[in-house]
């Protein structure tokens, strides 16, 4: 279980630390400033984990290097990033798991991006990030010599994430329809589209973040830290709130599981793969297609620009403008008013 600070409701910051000697976690006051705390986190954890590592293997395998790295990560990362890094060594481990570390070089990871990446650019630089991450972290822990490490060299390709494309209005009701089949992915698909969410914002969001009296979504500072710092407040449509009132309350999360622990983003990514293997046309939606749909009805339907841009949550109004995309029959109307033959006021 990954161990992770938290706030108390007096604006405390605490953290369970592992004990190296009697395994056991002792409860670390870290005081109210959140960037002071989480720098004592990361020195009282690293104290922890430099007494409990274990003497490494004097040739260690992939195997070996690739178990003793991603039980340190989960002691220290958020389940969503060790989740992804389980993926990307079972890529490594599944042709060269039990061969030595020190001998897995460029041509050997080139031979597994060929097999699981394909051409996917964020794919193959993902895998070299983890892979690369994994094998320093083998050099500093003496899982083998710095000499050996040949990946040291290799270098990510240059890589521009495509732009998501905004779903037309039929394409956007059947790929809904489609996610009502493994739910909770349709309740989730559907609150990301009606609100104009990040995904990871909505994954592990609190019920108490949801004020039914003024119909407003509020998102705490650490869950907006990540783009723009600050807290943001969300409007609930009737749509929204529908869906909401109708989720069952099994934990403390919005998505829970039967035993009301919050369901990780990889839960609904699992489902949006299953979807997209049972339906070819939707294979290049995402979860942030969606919230560049909204961004286009709003558009589309002429909010301006700062409201749209308050309510998805964006530090300026030219981010808003990236994920704003024109429907086909607003260029056209553009290019008949050229000729004078679209509406146009005289005076």
């Amino acid at each position: 279980m990954a161990v992770r600070p938290w706030q108390s409701k007096t604006g405390v910051w605490y953290a369970d630390i592992p004990d190296a000697e009697t395994g056991k976690r002792r409860r670390v006051n870290l005081g109210r400033d959140q960037q002071r705390a989480e720098e004592r986190f990361h020195r009282e954890m690293a104290a922890a984990l430099g007494a409990a590592r274990p003497a490494a293997p004097v040739r260690a395998t992939v195997r070996q290097l690739s178990a003793a790295w991603l039980a340190s990560c989960d002691r220290q990362l958020s389940p969503n990033t060790v989740q992804s890094y389980r993926t990307y060594s079972a890529w490594l481990l599944r042709d060269y798991g039990d061969e030595p570390a020190a001998g897995v070089g460029p041509a050997e990871i080139e031979r597994i991006l060929e097999a699981h990446a394909g051409n996917s650019g964020g794919a193959r630089n993902h895998f070299l990030r983890a892979v690369k991450a994994m094998y320093s972290w083998g050099v500093q822990h003496e899982y083998l010599p710095a000499e050996a490490n040949r990946l040291a060299q290799v270098r990510a390709e240059p890589h521009t994430p495509k732009r998501p494309e905004p779903l037309d209005a039929a394409t956007c009701e059947a790929f809904l329809t489609a996610c009502d089949r493994c739910p909770p992915l349709g309740a989730f698909a559907r609150l990301l589209l009606y609100t104009g969410m990040r995904a990871g914002e909505l994954v592990g969001l609190p019920w108490s973040a949801w004020r039914a009296h003024d119909g407003m979504i509020y998102l705490a500072q650490h869950k907006a830290s990540s783009r723009t710092g600050k807290p943001r407040r969300i409007p609930v449509s009737s749509a929204a709130r529908t869906i909401l009132e109708t989720l069952p309350r099994t934990g403390g999360a919005v998505f829970s599981d039967e035993a009301g622990t919050p369901l990780p983003y990889w839960a609904f990514n699992n489902r949006l793969r299953k979807v997209r293997r049972a339906r070819p046309e939707f294979k290049g939606v995402t979860f942030h297609a969606l919230r560049h749909t909204a961004a286009s009805r709003m558009h589309a339907a002429g909010v301006p620009l700062a409201v749209a841009q308050e309510v998805l949550g964006h530090g300026s109004t030219l981010m808003t403008l990236y994920y704003t995309h024109n429907a086909e029959s607003a260029l056209f109307e553009a290019v008949e008013a050229l000729s004078g033959e679209g509406r146009h006021d005289e005076t």
